[in-house]
């Protein structure tokens, strides 16, 4: 063997190590580039309230937040249990982070209140006895959004604060047309802004029986999960969310983002496809198993979810033929042929797959607020028409005759409601739904629907009242009197009328009681 250097394998040796170098140098900058991003995160969690019962599992979400947080690269600050004073300063203390920072995120778990559709958070030392404290004493939802204003990339508030509370029903209302919201009111935040509730508008959350309440816990798992894009963690929470509360509780996100992808952990390139897939899959349904078996054939999780399906709930009859597991295939000493195994599959609709598709499209469309119709996996008019109210609020070109995976994943992506919500005369929208609109007294609906002031009826005068009622009615005053009975010289007026007297007549008058009446007279001829 010759173990000379020659000039050609010099020349290779060279040309292997740029390309290394090159390599290193890329991995060097794609890291630079990624640890250059400013990401910080202020963590709020009030439970020792002074004036109500105390919160156990807010404090307990803030230390655990704040680990998770730091263990995926933010600079974090946490303050727990903070009156107004303290609470305020925390905000601008933390805006001066935020001016340099690309991405901002605030975490509050604690007491919240809607009060004349404005939404406030509570410190432990607010007493709130009238409803008219509320803005002396609680710190507006509005100035914690005002906190992540500057940051460059993203703004992100979590509210874990839809809790009951005693605020609320202890309250002394100093007007009786002051509302005060159960939950909190929605809201729509400008540019680059998410605010995700624990709770969509008007309903309670759950504190939970554990340590973390199910919002937190929730956020706890899915924020370490690398490469999870920032709409997969909204959705992502949300199901376990509703999962954990038997459908009780559903969170719910406002605002709205551009088409960059955001991610909150891991240096921002996504996740194989087949890993999200994996990480969304309800492993206790058989044909969920299968169905990602079927989809990803060559994906690392497949033994997993075949070994998955011998432990898991059958739920539903699907019964389509699995692919040849992978230890038959290394068994047999065969490749895997992918186009042959995915021709020889049952179509969609065999599947059975097609109504769940339908259903899913539907309650996506509900979400963004296009579906005003049933969830029942029939593709209809009403279906259809949501379909094209989507295409135009977003400027989509979805087919609206059936439903499709392209469709659901053009929906999933949206965060927050698309169309517009359009109630009847007399209704105002309100969250996800139209409220009677009650005017105050004095006040009625106009013809564009706003409450208007009733013009008030003029009231005469005391003398003008007295000279009316001394009058008699209008048809009283116009109309004729009858002609009086009378005689002058040769002539009598009765009531057919005046007529001279007859020769050799005379007047007398009528008899009415045994009594004269000059009134009625008579001629009287011999």
């Amino acid at each position: 063997m010759d173990d000379r250097i020659t000039p050609n394998r010099k020349l290779a040796y060279l040309a292997a190590l740029m390309t290394a170098a090159t390599c290193l140098l890329l991995f060097t900058t794609a890291s630079a580039q990624v640890n250059s991003l400013q990401r910080v995160a202020l963590i709020i969690g009030n439970g020792a309230y002074h004036h109500v019962a105390a919160l156990t599992n807010p404090p307990n979400d803030a230390i655990d937040l704040e680990r998770t947080f730091l263990r995926i690269g933010f600079d974090v600050t946490r303050v727990s249990d903070v009156d107004r004073s303290a609470f305020l300063r925390a905000l601008r203390a933390f805006e001066d982070k935020v001016a340099t920072a690309d991405i901002a995120v605030i975490f509050y778990a604690g007491h919240g209140i809607e009060v004349e559709g404005s939404n406030f958070l509570i410190p432990v030392d607010a007493n709130l006895a009238r409803d008219i404290d509320v803005e002396d004493e609680a710190v507006p939802l509005t100035r914690v959004l005002q906190a992540v204003r500057d940051a460059k990339r993203l703004r992100l508030v979590f509210v874990d604060a839809c809790r009951a509370n005693s605020f609320e029903t202890r309250m002394k209302r100093t007007f009786a047309t002051r509302a005060v919201g159960r939950g909190l009111n929605n809201l729509q935040p400008a540019g680059s802004t998410i605010v995700a509730y624990s709770a969509k508008q008007g309903t309670l959350a759950e504190d939970g029986s554990g340590r973390n309440s199910p919002f937190a816990s929730s956020l706890l798992t899915r924020l370490e999960q690398p490469g999870l894009e920032i709409n997969f963690l909204f959705r992502a929470v949300r199901d376990d969310v509703l999962r954990s509360t038997n459908m009780r509780q559903e969170p719910y996100t406002y605002g709205s983002l551009g088409s960059e992808r955001i991610y909150l952990n891991g240096d921002g390139e996504p996740s194989a496809t087949d890993e999200v897939a994996w990480n969304f899959l309800d492993r206790t349904k058989i044909s969920e198993l299968q169905r990602f078996v079927r989809q990803f054939p060559e994906s690392r999780f497949r033994r997993a979810a075949e070994e998955a399906i011998g432990t898991a709930t059958d739920d539903t009859k699907f019964s389509a033929p699995l692919l040849p597991s992978l230890a038959q295939t290394e068994a047999a000493g065969a490749a895997v042929d992918k186009k042959t195994q995915l021709a020889a599959l049952p179509s969609v609709s065999e599947q059975g797959i097609e109504p769940k598709l339908t259903v899913a499209l539907q309650d996506e469309l509900r979400r963004v607020g296009c579906n005003t119709g049933a969830v029942d996996g029939e593709w209809g008019a009403s279906s259809q028409r949501a379909i094209e109210l989507f295409n135009k609020h977003t400027g989509a070109q979805l087919d609206t005759r059936t439903a499709s995976v392209a469709a659901l994943d053009a929906v999933k992506s949206k965060v927050g409601r698309i169309c517009p919500l359009v109630c009847d005369f007399g209704y105002r929208a309100e969250g996800n739904g139209c409220l009677k609109i009650t005017c105050p007294k004095g006040q009625q609906l106009n013809e564009s629907g706003l409450c208007a002031r009733v013009a008030a009826r003029s009231v005469p005068e005391k003398h003008d009242r007295l000279k009316l009622k001394r009058q008699p009615p209008l048809d009283a005053r116009t109309e004729t009197a009858p002609p009086r009975l009378q005689a002058a010289g040769r002539i009598i007026c009765d009531n057919q009328g005046c007529r001279p007297i007859a020769k050799g007549c005379r007047i007398e008058p009528g008899w009415v009681a045994g009594a004269k009446n000059r009134t009625q007279q008579y001629q009287v001829c011999p």
